[in-house]
């Protein structure tokens, strides 16, 4: 273990809006076996939990980071749209039609976010919850929905 001194110590101005994204990458740089305290927004405020049925909790700092990461856009159309419907759901047949998206690349990007969310958060888990459709001329389609707080964090973040 290493010890650190006063002068190993430097602080840096960063915009509120960056604060996150520095920390994070920060954390990345740091050995291993170091333990990383809980980050707590700027302003002091912690953002409420909510539970996302399938997926468990999600908080404003994860839909930020989420959103911040996330660079497949099949799978970011797909939580706009589930967002934008919230408190409704959204199938994927009709995300892939409406915005011309072929389902096999939607449904691959759904995969690689789970990788993704492991990577940003130690687990699998999405902003959303999945329902399987049982009646006869929808069986097996995927429906999504969005809790209406997380929406309101989604579309309100950049």
């Amino acid at each position: 273990m290493t010890t650190t001194t006063s002068s190993d110590i430097v602080m840096v101005p960063v915009p509120r809006q960056h604060f996150e994204s520095v920390i994070t990458f920060l954390a990345g740089r740091l050995e291993p076996a170091a333990s990383m305290p809980t980050v707590h927004a700027p302003d002091g405020e912690d953002s409420e939990a909510i539970e996302v049925e399938g997926q468990g909790p999600w908080d404003m700092a994860m839909v930020m980071k989420l959103k911040r990461n996330l660079h497949l856009s099949a799978a970011y159309t797909l939580l706009d749209a589930a967002a934008a419907a919230s408190p409704g759901e959204v199938s994927m047949r009709a995300v892939a039609r409406e915005e011309d998206l072929e389902p096999n690349r939607l449904r691959a990007q759904m995969g690689a976010l789970s990788k993704l969310s492991v990577k940003l958060f130690g687990r699998r888990t999405w902003p959303i919850s999945v329902r399987y459709g049982d009646e006869p001329d929808v069986s097996g389609i995927a429906y999504y929905r969005m809790e209406r707080r997380l929406a309101d964090w989604w579309a309100g973040s950049s």
